[in-house]
């Protein structure tokens, strides 16, 4: 009996030995020929154009085939603002601040977005920069700013390696404007007063007429008296004194849209009480994150710390009362930012 059972377990060993040589000669064969087939290699503009013909759709193209960097499937980046928030190490701001000021204008130069640089006056970690940009043409033009700054010399071989040993922590997040807070921040700025015309000297008495000279026998023609010069131009007005600014965090844990909608909400009602509060104060943002931690942001700039104050007062009051819903936004968080000496914004 057990050597049947052994005849029958050869057998199958046998049977399968032998089929699964033969599905590897198959599978040998057909890899043989599908090597000696001619391959067509598809480029990527090939699979992109197939792919939009066979739903019948077009991208826009530019000259040389590839997409516009400002049209993606017909639609155009909106603006995007970054704020980053670099955190020094201790003893090391001074000179990281000497180094960022000798390079602020290749600064500048490679980011034209650039706003603003402030140091932590109160309100957090005071060994902490914040640096704000504007990047009208969305995140392409942040890509294109970015590999700039790389391949500059100056700032990668020369401003990097001085100040790289002052970091402690990097971060950055980018925020979209909420624009209908911004049009009721420009509808309630006041327009600049003009000031009011000086009065005009009362005419002067006609002078007596003086008697002709005689006729000269061979009168020649006198020169032409030449025209007045134009008075210079007035020198502008001498740059303001460095303001405060307030940098409002409100951390968004709910639905982003509910959250946005009741600050949104609050901002609109007490706007005019802000600015009644504290007439030369200005909000300078207001917007929610495209990147990052989920958050709303408001930079507002003030020609004082009372000022300052006057503001967020009549701006809390109203956060108290409406309760808005979710809490969170309840639980703000305010800094008080000096601008550096070199900062766009002062």
């Amino acid at each position: 009996m057990a050597k049947n059972f052994l005849d029958v377990a050869t057998r199958s060993l046998n049977h399968r030995f032998v089929t699964s040589r033969a599905l590897l000669c198959a599978f040998e064969a057909s890899l043989n020929s599908a090597r000696a087939a001619p391959v067509h290699r598809f480029s990527a503009r090939e699979l992109c154009s197939s792919s939009e013909e066979a739903d019948g759709r077009r991208s826009p193209q530019v000259a040389d085939g590839r997409r516009s960097p400002q049209e993606t499937d017909g639609r155009r980046s909106p603006p995007i603002f970054e704020l980053r928030t670099y955190r020094i190490v201790p003893g090391e701001l001074k000179s990281y601040l000497d180094a960022t000021r000798r390079f602020a204008a290749l600064r500048k130069e490679l980011s034209p977005g650039w706003r603003g640089f402030w140091t932590v006056e109160t309100g957090g970690v005071l060994n902490e920069v914040y640096h704000f940009y504007c990047y009208p043409g969305g995140w392409e033009e942040r890509d294109a700013v970015r590999a700039g700054m790389a391949s500059s010399r100056e700032w990668t071989q020369e401003y990097l390696p001085l100040v790289k040993p002052a970091f402690q922590t990097q971060e950055s997040s980018i925020f979209l404007e909420d624009s209908k807070c911004m049009e009721a921040v420009a509808a309630a700025s006041p327009p600049s007063p003009s000031p009011p015309p000086s009065p005009s000297p009362p005419p002067s008495p006609p002078p007596p007429p003086s008697p002709s000279p005689p006729p000269s026998p061979s009168p020649s023609p006198s020169p032409s008296s030449p025209s007045p010069s134009p008075s210079p131009s007035p020198s502008p007005s001498p740059s303001p004194s460095p303001g405060v600014y307030a940098l409002h965090r409100y951390p968004l844990r709910g639905a982003l849209g509910d959250s946005m909608v009741a600050l949104r909400e609050a901002f609109l009602n007490r706007l005019s009480a802000r600015c009644v509060a504290a007439p030369s104060s200005q909000c300078l943002f207001i917007g929610y994150s495209d990147a990052g931690p989920r958050s709303a942001l408001e930079l507002w700039r003030h020609s004082s710390t009372t000022d300052c104050h006057l503001s967020d007062q009549a701006w809390g009051s109203t956060i108290d009362s409406l309760k808005l819903s979710p809490p969170e936004i309840k639980f703000s968080n305010k800094q008080i930012l000096r601008p550096t000496a070199f900062s766009p914004w002062q």
